[in-house]
């Protein structure tokens, strides 16, 4: 049996009971994760047994998007329009006669004048009302609105418990993956699990990698040409690439497959250490951020011209 975490003990004892707080601000470290603990939270809120069934009338409702006491704001920026929605709801007669509930998705994606306005709705709150807010970035929140919450704060979960809590819910050639790449949240590992996309990034990068550890003169054109044939995903191919490069470099250090952010591609990972210097996979992982970096900054940068003058570098850095 899965265990729960004392944050997550805590909802479900609040739903079950009845005992509710005005309002609940839900955050982790992923996004995913604050945001399947949110609508599961929600779920039992209406749920007729308050337990998140899954089987009643008002979970039945919930799940397919017919419950009529609950409005949901997210899924990109919150404008001060989709908040003055709020004080309308709010004040419509509950149609199941007991809760109705606000969640706002990603809630620091709420400019400043959108939080205010929320925030008139929360100092005032209307009974039976509960807003929940999900986020992984709290910082951004306004204090104010921090205040008017109980915050939830889900901790990061050890591998362990993790592998406890995936168990049977991941193709197993791809659960150590995803436990290493989700930063301690179960429900990031899920989303990982159905990327397919994201593992054949991740295996064109292994080729590309063991491209240039295991050949005196790399084919810049074969790399260019694996590296591209992802170009919509540019960043994911960097991501991993740097990723694979600084496993390289843990395992020439200590030899640990513990601190591996890949420990499916730990071949790859001593191909890279065996034929690397220390300083030279540390430049290489530097050239690789940078790219990163200045591709998320500036998205309209040629993904060619950036892939061919990273190549270059990378060559340099071998041949030196």
């Amino acid at each position: 049996m899965v265990r729960e975490s004392a944050e997550e003990r805590l909802l479900a004892n609040a739903a079950k009971t009845r005992r509710l707080a005005q309002a609940y601000l839900i955050s982790a470290s992923g996004a995913e994760q604050a945001r399947r603990t949110a609508r599961d939270f929600l779920q039992s809120i209406f749920c007729e047994s308050g337990t998140g069934c899954g089987a009643c009338l008002e979970c039945r409702k919930f799940r397919d998007g017919n419950q009529v006491d609950y409005l949901e704001l997210g899924g990109g920026a919150i404008r001060l329009d989709d908040v003055r929605q709020v004080p309308d709801f709010i004040k419509k007669k509950s149609a199941g006669g007991r809760y109705k509930c606000i969640y706002i998705e990603d809630a620091h994606q709420m400019n400043v004048q959108s939080q205010n306005y929320l925030l008139k709705s929360m100092e005032e709150p209307e009974e039976g009302v509960v807003f929940v807010l999900s986020t992984n970035q709290p910082e951004k929140l306004l204090s104010t609105v921090i205040s008017r919450c109980l915050w939830i704060r889900l901790r990061p979960l050890s591998r362990a418990a993790l592998r406890e809590r995936l168990e049977g819910k991941i193709p197993p050639e791809r659960q150590e993956a995803c436990i290493a790449l989700c930063g301690g949240s179960w429900a990031e590992a899920l989303r990982l699990a159905e990327d397919d996309e994201l593992f054949d990034i991740r295996e064109t990068a292994a080729e590309v990698c063991r491209h240039f550890a295991g050949r005196k003169n790399p084919s810049l054109f074969e790399m260019e040409t694996r590296i591209l044939s992802h170009e919509k995903r540019i960043l994911d191919m960097l991501f991993a690439m740097a990723g694979l490069f600084r496993d390289g470099l843990y395992w020439k250090m200590t030899g640990e497959t513990a601190l591996l952010s890949n420990p499916d591609q730990r071949e790859t990972a001593e191909m890279l250490a065996e034929h690397f210097t220390t300083s030279a996979l540390r430049y290489i992982i530097e050239i690789l951020l940078e790219r990163y970096e200045k591709k998320q900054s500036f998205p309209g940068y040629k993904n060619k011209l950036m892939v061919e003058g990273m190549l270059f570098q990378i060559m340099e850095v071998k041949a030196a």
